[in-house]
């Protein structure tokens, strides 16, 4: 069985292309990359808020939550979005009810 044509031809490119794999993987396969961070760095101190409550984040208690809107807010914003291509927000109002 013979080798096609163009690859006996062209296989010193192919060859090359394959050390130079070889040669990147095992030169550079141990190499970790790390980001270049060009804005300031946050500390812990920075992103730790302790925010008091009286009850715990994780209790057992029932939650209920209601989000009310105005139908006829909803529709023109809706109208509007379909008739230009636009978004345009609108007052929302929403009600958050908890139920311990």
């Amino acid at each position: 069985m013979r080798l096609p044509t163009s690859l006996r031809l062209h296989w010193k490119p192919l060859a090359a292309l394959i050390v130079f794999l070889v040669v990147l993987a095992v030169g550079f396969g141990g190499t970790m990359i790390r980001p270049i961070i060009t804005s300031a760095l946050s500390t812990k101190e920075d992103l730790n808020e302790n925010i008091l409550s009286s009850t715990p984040l994780f209790d057992s208690g029932i939650h209920n939550i209601a989000i009310t809107y105005d139908e006829t807010e909803y529709q023109n914003m809706v109208s509007e979005f379909q008739n230009s291509g636009e978004k345009t927000l609108s007052p929302r109002r929403s009600l958050l009810t908890e139920q311990l």
